[in-house]
């Protein structure tokens, strides 16, 4: 009967030991941990009572005073450990090793988030246990950002909270600051981080596209369109509306006009009426592709800038599946600017595109640059006809040698009269230009290449004065990666650090104390 206390009292303290280990490790109580705790202290509660005379013995012993200095030495091991234990578990330290940085917030959002202007209350609507890649993603918002608040709700649980709140779907993200409220259901870093920007923004800022003269339609989804676009600009808090500038003038509210391949020339009250937005410090973005006459040549030409009359045709760097000649040029040339400062290394593609010369106006202070050029290998075809009718493309002494301009900037700084400054709290304007001898790389069927996406909204938030909106590539994970449920961690859990490990341990106990 002796024995049998006996170890009781020695797989007591080899359960209670485990269980006190499993609960640091999971950092949160659970049934089977409370159950090892509870049961262990018990088991060697008994095992110490029914054995008090046989413990006192063996403590007496000199023999145990040095087992009693060991084991008080392994204690202490056992301490540091845990602390060091406590220390990962509520400091973390992660290092991203994945291919793609999957779990590395991009330098954009962070520094988005070091300029938030206030706390902002994230209030993630998920259900339990769902959704862990996203629940991992914010919280690396949260580590980021101590201004960045977030909790997690679960909508099955507290209905009261989303029924306040308005939410009708899973997965939901509420964004509040300052009385404002954004809510996605998209949950890709891009989508996260333009949500704070659009929560911590005052107004909306507001796109003109230019129509009536077959423009590319922001409105329509084939591929000649720019429904994909104008998507992307919702989904960065712009307002997106078509113009028609006959007889009027360019709205007060306009944060930029987009004039997106006009097919038919405009009208000279056309022309004035951007020459007049552009005087008061207006923006504009002008898509020239080749073989049309749009009347908007003498107001480029006030910025330096002339569009070409050629097609650019690179036969070494275009993509072959367009067209066998070299319609399709690939750019990686970019100029340092911040329109292409996350361009490097990246690539673009313009198809069927008109090269642009740039020529510097000291005495007006204009200096156009170039963003995008062309490969060397690349020339200008001014002989269009014989390359449309014959479908001949050769280079001749009279084409245009690359590398050549494909897109460019130009702006001027327009001094304020003293009663205006007082009236919009500074001293001068700013008129930002830019000009791209092509409209098909913004269009449904060419925007998804390469960069062409990336390269389209760093021009329009540059225009707008908002380089700090984000466009940022979704990473896909390979797949090399096994999810788990819920269940099934408790189960590996469980079986690795409590059951196996107490097991052997008690059968070792066991046979030790048969056998001494």
């Amino acid at each position: 009967m002796k024995k049998i206390t006996q170890i009781t009292g020695l797989c007591g303290l080899v359960i209670a030991a485990l269980g006190i280990f499993a609960r640091m490790i999971q950092g949160q109580g659970s049934l089977l941990v409370t159950l090892h705790l509870v049961l262990g202290g018990l088991l060697l509660l008994i095992g110490i009572l029914t054995n008090l005379a046989e413990i006192r013995e063996f403590l007496a012993k000199r023999g145990a005073r040095y087992g009693t200095g060991a084991a008080i030495q392994m204690i202490l091991w056992i301490v540091v450990l845990g602390m060091i234990n406590y220390l990962a578990v509520t400091h973390d330290w992660v290092q991203d090793l994945t291919k793609n940085r999957l779990y590395t917030l991009s330098g954009q959002t962070l520094q988005v988030l070091n300029n938030l202007p206030g706390p902002v209350e994230a209030t993630a609507f998920f259900q339990s246990d769902t959704l862990a890649d996203v629940r991992r993603r914010l919280n690396l918002y949260t580590a980021a950002a101590p201004r960045f608040h977030l909790e997690f709700v679960d909508p099955d649980k507290h209905p009261e909270l989303a029924e306040k709140k308005a939410i009708s779907a899973y997965g939901t993200l509420l964004f509040e600051y300052g009385g404002k409220s954004i809510r996605i259901t998209q949950h890709e870093e891009m989508d996260i981080t333009n949500a704070l920007i659009k929560a911590t923004r005052s107004e909306e800022k507001v796109i003109y596209f230019l129509s009536g003269h077959e423009e590319a339609d922001p409105g329509n989804d084939d591929k000649a369109g720019l429904s994909i676009l104008r998507g992307a600009l919702a989904n960065q808090n712009y307002q997106v509306r078509g113009i028609f500038l006959t007889g009027t003038a360019v709205p007060e509210d306009a944060s930029m006009v987009i004039i997106a391949g006009p097919r038919i020339p405009l009208a000279e009250v056309e022309i004035q009426a951007l020459n007049n937005y552009l005087d008061r410090g207006g923006n504009l973005m002008v898509l020239l592709d080749p073989g049309y006459a749009t009347n908007l040549e003498p107001l480029l030409a006030q910025y330096g800038i002339s569009a070409d009359d050629d097609v650019i045709i690179d036969p070494v760097h275009h993509l072959s599946s367009k067209d066998p000649f070299g319609l399709s040029p690939i750019c990686s040339d970019f100029e340092q600017h911040p329109v292409t400062s996350n361009l490097p290394g990246k690539l673009l593609v313009f198809p069927r595109s008109r090269s642009l010369t740039l020529n510097k106006d000291p005495a007006r202070k204009i200096r156009p640059m170039p963003l995008v050029r062309t490969s060397s290998d690349s020339y200008g075809e001014t002989n269009r006809s014989l390359l449309r009718e014959r479908g001949i493309a050769r280079k001749d002494p009279e084409d245009l040698p690359g590398p050549l301009a494909v897109a460019g900037v130009a702006g001027r700084k327009i001094d304020l009269p003293p009663w205006e400054q007082q009236k919009k709290q500074r001293s001068e304007l700013q008129t930002r230009l830019l000009v791209v001898g092509n409209s098909r790389f913004l269009r449904n069927g060419e925007l998804p290449t390469y960069s062409n996406f990336l390269f389209a909204l760093n021009g329009i938030n540059w225009l707008a004065g908002e380089e700090d909106l984000v466009f940022l590539p979704g990473f896909k994970r390979g797949g090399n990666r096994i999810y788990l449920s819920t269940p099934q961690k408790e189960g590996i859990f469980y079986a690795t650090v409590l059951i196996l490990p107490e097991l052997l341990m008690i059968l070792g106990v066991a046979i030790w104390w048969r056998r001494r």
